[in-house]
């Protein structure tokens, strides 16, 4: 059930003479006439030795179709109304008695310790994420409705859906207990495939975290792969061991293919030197051999230039000895 801020938190009749607490008759609930007036609902408190002992005082809190949830202290009913999660109007029944009053009627409700004023006044002070503001998501909105408690839906935002969510679940854990228990979703045996899990007999809690499992491991595979096809490109399309493996730069493609003729048959490439494993590139892709007929040809035209220098210089060194003997000759 939604409703608009205007309607409040509306649950029970007031002006019912009888009241149903469940929680007060284990076997079901008991109607029983409310023979005495509505009082107000005391802490019991006691003196010990001069110090002041006070007795921790529980309310059973009705948030659907007459059923109660809890026990709860009132700090925590305290943190809800505060939060804008119930409201005082809520009906609360303690658990040491068997008459329902509103939130509201509690003596001294509205008197919150110093350390949890603080501690809200702190969170509500807190800068939101930058996702507070976005729509809440369909899994959000499901989950909400599965509780079956009320909540203002005007102008509901990822945030505080998450915000609900978390409160309804100490609200009434053991409706929590029953989503997390029931079976696995389509969405997540399909995901569960598709990480290569098996679906089989899980429930929605257990799959979720088999499928943050699977996630984290392929994570870890993917990186490991990337790093070692880092690691093969840095080694062999480096330019030293293309020079003497005489091949070509590897394209991805190749390098991959490599990477898989090494994890079969030169599983320790990783601890040897790449100048070992230089010469099986042209033998696995022999298209590279073409950079080794252009560095061939290249190596000729260098030693025909480097030739000839030589016989130039030889020819220009003879004519000076010629030059110098002829000089002498005529003197």
């Amino acid at each position: 059930m939604e409703f608009p801020p205007s309607a409040g938190f509306p649950l029970f009749s007031q002006c019912d003479d009888v009241v149903s607490c469940a929680a007060a008759d284990p076997a079901g609930a008991s109607w029983l006439p409310s023979l005495r007036p509505m009082r107000w609902v005391v802490e019991l408190r006691s003196l010990n030795a001069g110090h002041v002992m006070a007795k921790v005082t529980k309310y059973y809190l009705c948030v659907r179709d007459g059923n109660p949830v809890g026990p709860h202290n009132l700090d925590s009913l305290r943190e809800w109304v505060d939060v804008g999660v119930i409201s005082k109007d809520w009906q609360v029944c303690r658990e040491d008695e068997q008459i329902w009053i509103s939130i509201a009627q509690i003596l001294g409700f509205d008197d919150f310790p110093p350390k949890l004023r603080e501690r809200l006044d702190h969170s509500r002070n807190q800068p939101r994420p930058y996702w507070w503001s976005h729509p809440p998501t369909d899994k959000q909105l499901k989950k909400l409705r599965y509780f079956k408690i009320p909540f203002d839906s005007t102008g509901l935002t990822k945030g505080r859906a998450s915000e609900l969510i978390d409160a309804f679940a100490k609200i009434d854990p053991a409706r929590e207990e029953q989503y997390q228990n029931r079976p696995a979703t389509a969405a997540q045996a399909k995901e569960i495939s598709s990480l290569g899990g098996d679906p089989s007999n899980l429930t929605y809690s257990d799959a979720r975290e088999l499928i943050e499992e699977l996630r984290s491991e392929k994570g870890e595979q993917e990186w490991e792969s990337a790093f070692t096809f880092s690691l093969l490109e840095d080694r062999f399309n480096d330019r030293d061991a293309r020079e003497i493996g005489h091949y070509k730069k590897l394209t991805k493609a190749q390098l991959q293919q490599l990477l898989e003729y090494f994890s079969k048959h030169v599983p320790d490439w990783e601890e040897r030197s790449r100048f070992d494993l230089c010469d099986l590139v042209p033998k696995l892709f022999p298209e590279q051999i073409k950079a080794q007929r252009t560095t061939s040809r290249a190596s000729r035209r260098r030693t025909k230039s480097s030739g000839c220098l030589v016989l130039l210089l030889a020819a220009v060194i003879l004519l000076i000895i010629m030059c110098v003997i002829s000089t002498q000759s005529v003197s």
